[in-house]
């Protein structure tokens, strides 16, 4: 019994019914308790919403009510169990799916082409996301959580939260730039995040847009609630901007990707930053129909962009240079010279700086010269020799079993030797 108070009062409070019956303290008929005489009594009738009854209604022991009672514990919320008439109390109010969200990333319902009070009723539900149920607010609705906000004590509204106002998309983003302005922490560090994550799913086209001082008028004109002073417009205004500024900024950065296979710039090189694996695996991928359509992604990005009337010149000029350079990366030359060169560049790297790499190192080499044209195998050798590896048996037997040329190793070693003779000899 203590266990069922605090898991559903409203079986407590029907078993405990109970037992005042079958101890003869009450009688029940129609739902109604009454005072009786004590007497033992082994069964009784449950009520039914039927106007007429029935002598031949079936009798319920305390053993079939605790059956269907946990029936309808075992039932979803929205099920009740059958036979048990009347026993609404032991549902409860209880909210048990979430509210149907809009994705759309422009205008939620309610905010473009709608009346101005359908237009309130969104921005009220919007601003009570983020600052909770205000005095006023009829947005909300019957059937609202009032719990569920950015500055809720209950982490999982908190969250629920920021997740249905980045479901709102751009018509969030005017009450969200106000509730980074709130004294609550919370609420607004959550408005921060938000807006970032709004940012990030919106398309190309309406982070640009946002760029647009008239854009960002219509947008606080349509999504605020309630009045705001100049001073508090200017200030959603200049958030929205930075936003999309930042989000703008985060586009026009290399991918991690493109960052990897350009480690032959000279800021890279100046730096000693070496090739990885990820740079191999990278122009290995470039070879490939997945790897030219994550080229052909971004070209088309980048060409977007450079269309905006929305850039400055130095994001179109930097937008231009990617564009070349990927064009480079991307030619089929250029990925088969670096699909060796990678593996060799990092071969030198691990054997002079990285202990116990010798089986990569190995491996890198045998890659490199498997994948280089037999008319282009001189690179390859020289490195080959360079990095000693011609004294290693168990790599020069690999090598040769892979169709390498063992007698022109060892000719440029030889040619090698000589021309250090030579040079010392001329040096006494």
């Amino acid at each position: 019994m203590r266990l069922l108070q605090f898991w559903k009062p409203g079986i407590a409070k029907a078993l405990a019914r109970l037992e005042q019956y079958q101890k003869g303290e009450v009688t029940m008929a129609n739902d109604q308790i009454q005072t009786s005489s004590p007497a033992p009594v082994e069964q009784f009738k449950l009520s039914t919403p039927s106007s007429e009854k029935s002598d031949s209604e079936p009798l319920v022991t305390r053993e079939n009510l605790m059956s269907k009672v946990a029936d309808l514990n075992n039932s979803s919320p929205n099920e009740k169990a059958p036979g048990l008439p009347q026993l609404d109390f032991i549902y409860g109010s209880t909210e048990t799916q979430e509210p149907t969200m809009n994705t759309n990333l422009d205008f939620a319902p309610g905010q473009e082409g709608d009346g101005p009070a359908d237009r309130t009723a969104a921005n009220q539900r919007i601003r009570s996301l983020i600052r909770g149920p205000q005095e006023n607010d009829e947005a909300a609705g019957e059937n609202a959580n009032t719990d569920r906000y950015l500055g809720s004590r209950d982490y999982r509204q908190r969250v629920r939260a920021q997740q249905e106002l980045v479901q709102q998309g751009l018509s969030a983003l005017p009450e969200l730039a106000r509730g980074q302005n709130h004294n609550d922490l919370e609420i607004a560090r959550r408005s921060e995040l938000a807006t970032r994550d709004i940012m990030r799913q919106a398309s190309l086209a309406d982070v640009l847009s946002l760029r647009d001082p008239a854009r960002r008028a219509q947008l606080l004109e349509n999504g605020t609630s309630g009045p705001m002073t100049d001073a508090q417009r200017r200030q959603a205004d200049a958030r929205i901007s930075a936003a999309a500024d930042s989000e703008i900024s985060g586009r026009l950065a290399l991918p991690s990707w493109q960052s990897e296979l350009n480690y032959r710039n000279p800021n890279k090189i100046d730096a000693g930053i070496p090739p990885t694996e990820n740079t191999v695996r990278g122009y290995d991928r470039m070879a490939t129909q997945e790897g030219r359509e994550q080229v052909a992604a971004r070209l088309q990005d980048l060409t977007r962009m450079s269309a905006s009337p929305h850039l400055t010149n130095a994001e179109r000029e930097d937008v231009a240079g990617q564009i070349r350079e990927l064009g480079r990366l991307s030619s089929p030359a250029n990925i088969q010279e670096m699909r060796t060169n990678s593996r060799m560049d990092l071969a030198q790297h691990l054997q002079n700086n990285v202990p116990n790499s010798d089986a990569r190192v190995r491996d890198l080499m045998l890659e490199a010269q498997r994948l280089t044209p037999a008319d282009k195998q001189k690179l390859v050798n020289i490195n080959i020799i360079n990095m000693n590896l011609d004294n290693d048996a168990n790599f020069m037997q690999r090598f040769q079993q892979q169709g390498g040329n063992v007698e022109a190793i060892r000719n440029y070693r030889e040619s090698l030797e000589r021309s250090q003779r030579e040079m010392m000899n001329g040096d006494k």
